[in-house]
C-alpha cells in the first residue's frame, strides 16, 4: 500500500496499479466485502486498475470535484463515474496525462488547480494542472518554466496558502526555501514572481495551517 486517501465517504487504498475503495460509510471499520455475489450494490466497494502501457504504480492522489486524480511517476489518472452513483459497475480509471511525478512529495491544491512536483530532468520543475474533466484533457503549465534551474533536483518538502496564493518549496537539512507568490484574478494570472529565502538554520520541516 502506497498511499491511504480518503474519498466519497469511502476509505481508498493504492497498491501498485489498483485504487481499492472500502464501501462508503465504514470509515470505523473499514468494509471491503461485498453485499450479496447476485448484484452490484451503489455500497459495494471498489476495486479497480490502471490500464497503461507503462509500468503505472500509483503513488498518491488528491480529491478534485470531477473524482479522485491519482499519480505514478510518468502518468496521471481519474477515478470517476459517468453516472450519478459511483458503485463497481460505473467506476472508471481514464489516463488523461503523461507527465514526469516525484513520488516523494505529495501534490497540492490551489484552490481550483492542482500543483506538484516533476524531477526527472536535472533539475526539478513545478507544474500545474487545471480544467481537469472526465473527457478531455487537462490543461497542464510549467510554472517553474521561467527559472529552470532555481528548484534542486532532490527537493522533499512542498506546501501552500491557497489564501496568501503563496507556494513554499523546500529540502531537509538544506537552509534555502524557494517560493512561489501569485495574483489570480477569475481564470486569469495577473501577477507571479519567484524568491528564494536562506534561512540561519538548516530546514527539519515547513507547513502552513491556517494562514500560519
Amino acid at each position: 500500500v502506497n498511499k491511504v486517501l480518503f474519498f466519497r465517504n469511502r476509505l481508498a487504498f493504492l497498491s501498485e496499479e489498483n485504487v481499492i475503495t472500502s464501501r462508503p460509510g465504514t470509515l470505523g471499520l473499514p468494509d471491503f466485502f461485498i453485499e450479496s455475489a447476485l448484484t452490484v450494490s451503489a455500497s459495494d466497494p471498489i476495486d479497480i486498475s490502471a490500464a497503461s502501457m507503462f509500468p503505472s504504480e500509483l503513488f498518491d492522489g488528491i480529491e478534485i470535484n470531477t473524482g479522485l486524480l491519482v499519480f505514478s511517476t510518468n502518468q496521471q489518472f481519474l477515478l470517476s463515474s459517468d453516472d450519478t452513483v459511483l458503485n463497481p459497475d460505473t467506476a472508471k480509471l481514464r489516463s488523461i496525462s503523461t507527465f514526469n511525478y516525484n513520488e516523494t512529495i505529495a501534490p497540492i491544491s490551489l484552490g481550483v488547480t492542482v500543483g506538484y512536483i516533476d524531477n526527472s530532468g536535472k533539475f526539478s520543475r513545478f507544474n500545474e494542472m487545471a480544467n481537469i474533466a472526465r473527457e478531455g484533457e487537462p490543461n497542464i503549465v510549467e510554472v517553474s518554466k521561467i527559472v529552470p534551474t532555481l528548484l534542486p533536483k532532490d527537493i522533499d518538502l512542498l506546501t501552500n496558502s491557497r489564501e496568501n496564493s503563496l507556494i513554499l518549496i523546500g529540502k531537509t537539512n538544506s537552509d534555502e526555501v524557494f517560493g512561489y507568490k501569485y495574483f489570480q484574478v477569475s481564470d486569469k494570472r495577473q501577477q507571479a514572481a519567484w524568491f528564494k529565502w536562506k534561512l540561519n538554520n538548516p530546514l527539519v520541516y515547513h507547513f502552513i495551517i491556517n494562514d500560519e
